[in-house]
């Protein structure tokens, strides 16, 4: 997440925030109605529905990263599109991860328990903007000029790791601290340079992220529940190309005012990208 945010920086996300943000949130509604939907009909409870759904609703963002990055395409018009909605799903991944965890303790989700959370979220983005943007972005720009990497890499790298810790502290999601660390390191001169120099780590922790992700997985169980693992393997795929599509009808989007066909050429990718 903080180079996703390092890469597609401010400009870049204004530019793409009118797309974005209906796109992602329409898909979101749409898959976590669909995960639902299938949760209940294979007999599931209403907190495990609802937890695939959620499932369902959010894109691998490591996965499409190092994928669009090893074909070279992170500064296609697709690519950019695609960053945006990664962007909002993510946040969207923050809140939806809170209020599961809390119907899954407490069984249930009041209004007084959303308006909470909510509350939380918006003191921690605060905060951590404010602070952050008053201080961090000088403080990088500053170290940048001294042409130690290994301190701006360690600037960069810790700054995301407090913001994080923080975050796990008050209750929130570890990926809104880190959200919340590359939007404030972007602002400065030096993102550029702080992108080049953290990809590395972007590729181990990528790494670790498989590795983990495959010890998880049991094949036998794959052998066993072999009709669920098809059906919601389709769901997602199809479900992102359908609603990315959809999507372009909702933010008004034509061939002719986008390009004729290669904005729906784009918007295909875009679908095929984040699915």
């Amino acid at each position: 997440l903080v180079w996703l945010c390092l890469r597609f920086p401010p400009g870049r996300r204004r530019r793409v925030c009118g797309l974005a943000l209906p796109s992602g949130c329409l898909e979101t509604v749409l898959l976590v109605g669909v995960g639902f939907i299938a949760g209940s009909l294979f007999g599931w409870r209403l907190a495990d529905s609802l937890l695939l759904g959620a499932i369902l609703a959010i894109s691998s963002t490591t996965l499409v990263v190092k994928v669009l990055s090893d074909l070279g395409r992170t500064n296609e018009p697709s690519s950019e599109a695609i960053f945006g909605i990664l962007l909002v799903e993510d946040l969207v991944a923050v809140l939806l991860i809170a209020l599961l965890s809390s119907l899954a303790i407490t069984g249930g989700v009041t209004v007084v328990g959303i308006a909470t959370l909510a509350l939380h979220v918006a003191i921690f983005v605060v905060a951590v903007l404010v602070l952050g943007l008053a201080i961090v972005p000088r403080l990088v720009d500053h170290v940048a000029t001294l042409r130690v990497e290994a301190l701006l890499v360690l600037l960069a790298v810790g700054f995301a790791f407090a913001t994080s810790m923080i975050a796990v502290a008050l209750g929130l999601s570890i990926a809104l601290g880190a959200f919340i660390a590359g939007a404030v390191v972007a602002e400065s001169r030096a993102s550029a340079a702080v992108e080049h120099r953290i990809a590395p780590m972007r590729d181990l922790f990528g790494a670790v992220f498989f590795v983990s992700t495959g010890i998880l997985l049991n094949p036998l169980d794959i052998a066993t529940y072999w009709p669920a693992t098809l059906i919601l393997g389709l769901v997602p795929i199809v479900g992102k190309i359908v609603s990315g599509g959809a999507a372009r009808v909702v933010v008004g989007v034509s061939h002719t005012a986008a390009g004729g066909g290669g904005a729906g050429r784009e918007w295909r990718r875009v679908g095929r990208g984040v699915g």
